[in-house]
């Protein structure tokens, strides 16, 4: 089972480049909205970067799961194309059921 697993989250290395920067892109917009005042002055305080660095790490890991176990057939661009797609389908649906849903 130890050796199903392993070759379940195998990621390729540029694939994994696609999601740390899709990752990166889309949680410093979600720190660009959070503080409020629609800037980036949030970077000259380590504490937001310590949040952001779990936030990056969590929304990481919930990609490479969606690459791993929704498209574990597919191969080459489409696999890292469909995962970040619907990484950003379930974010975009999670954001509006917590914030904007009344």
């Amino acid at each position: 089972m130890n050796t199903a697993l392993n070759s379940r989250i195998h990621v390729a290395k540029s694939n994994l480049l696609a999601y740390c920067i899709t990752t990166f892109i889309l949680i410093s917009y979600f720190f660009y909205l959070d503080e409020g005042n629609f800037n980036f002055a949030w970077m000259s305080d380590p504490a937001h970067w310590i949040i952001f660095s779990f936030y990056f790490i969590v929304f990481l890991v919930l990609l490479l799961l969606i690459d791993a176990f929704t498209f574990s057939k597919a191969t080459g661009p489409f696999k890292a194309v469909a995962s970040i797609l619907l990484f950003l389908a379930a974010c975009f649906l999670i954001t509006y059921t917590l914030f904007y849903n009344p």
